[in-house]
Formats: C-alpha cells, structure tokens, sequence
C-alpha cells in the first residue's frame, strides 16, 4: 500500500464492469502479523469505503484474521484505509491474504453462482482449517494460499459447465 500519510495509508482501487464480468461480492481476508518481531504494533483501525461511503471499520488486532464479505453489485470503487493505533519503530506489517470478487452470494459454507443464464448453483465449501491458537498468521497465509488454489480449480470447473449453457 502506498499514499503514507503519518500513521495511516490508503489503498484504492476501480472496479471495472464488462459484459460478462460483472461481479457482485468483494471478499477481503485481511490481519496483521504475529511474529515476535513485531510486538510494538497490537491493533491497527481499518475503514473500507464503497464509492467514498464508509461500509466497515474494522480494530484489527495482532494475529487475528478478519473477513469482510462486501455487496460491490453497484460500486465504481474501493477504498481501504489502514491506521497503525501506535508508533512503532519498525516497519508495519498489514496483509490482505485474500481480495476476491465473486459472481454470487456468500451464505455461511455456500457460495451461490449465477450461471450466464441466471439458473443458480449452489457450491459448497468445505472448510477443513483447525481453528488453534497456536497458529501463526504465516500459517493461515499458506492454507489461504492453499484455498484459493482449490477455488481457482472449482472456478474452471464451474466455467466448464458454464460452457454447457
């Protein structure tokens, strides 16, 4: 992220729209690192604003993964502001380990497609992550990793029966 002003940087982004790609839920997957390294930082505040509207603020605290599942049907643009709550005298470290747009509804374990000729399908994801406080956010970044790696094979699987329509 980039425009550092003091504690605070602010990352922003369009949303563009084409026939065919028109999506309609934004998933952020988002938290700050928990390695020794980096005990001066313990929250950070994060705003995500929708077209300049503010949607979600969120107090991130270290160590923690936070989801926002957003509705972006009829949004040009996105906005995250993240502000470190204390001075630190080394770098800070906020991740997004995971910016999805998806063409559907989330609801709990389900994800509900629309296919081009609007028949719904309902995927459900199943969730195989041992939730422990042991785990590091370096662990949930690398099953993250491993996650998007199966969406991205069930989304080829969906576009081939897209083809079918």
């Amino acid at each position: 992220m980039d425009a550092s002003r003091g504690n605070t940087v602010i990352m922003s982004c369009r949303i563009i729209r084409s026939r065919g790609y028109n999506p309609s839920t934004l998933r952020l997957k988002f938290g700050i690192e928990d390695g020794e390294n980096y005990y001066k930082i313990n929250t950070m505040q994060v705003r995500i604003y929708l077209d300049g509207q503010l949607k979600d603020p969120w107090t991130v605290v270290r160590g923690k993964l936070h989801t926002a599942a957003l509705d972006i049907k009829n949004v040009n643009s996105v906005a995250i502001e993240v502000e470190y709550s204390e001075q630190a005298y080394t770098d800070h470290y906020f991740y997004i380990v995971d910016a999805s747009m998806l063409f559907g509804t989330i609801e709990e374990n389900k994800i509900y497609v629309s296919s081009p000729n609007n028949v719904p399908k309902e995927i459900i994801i199943e969730n195989n992550v041992e939730e422990s406080p042991s785990r590091t956010t370096q662990d949930v970044i690398e099953d993250t990793q491993n996650v998007i790696e199966e969406i991205d094979d069930l989304r080829q699987k969906v576009e081939e029966i897209w083809k079918v329509f």
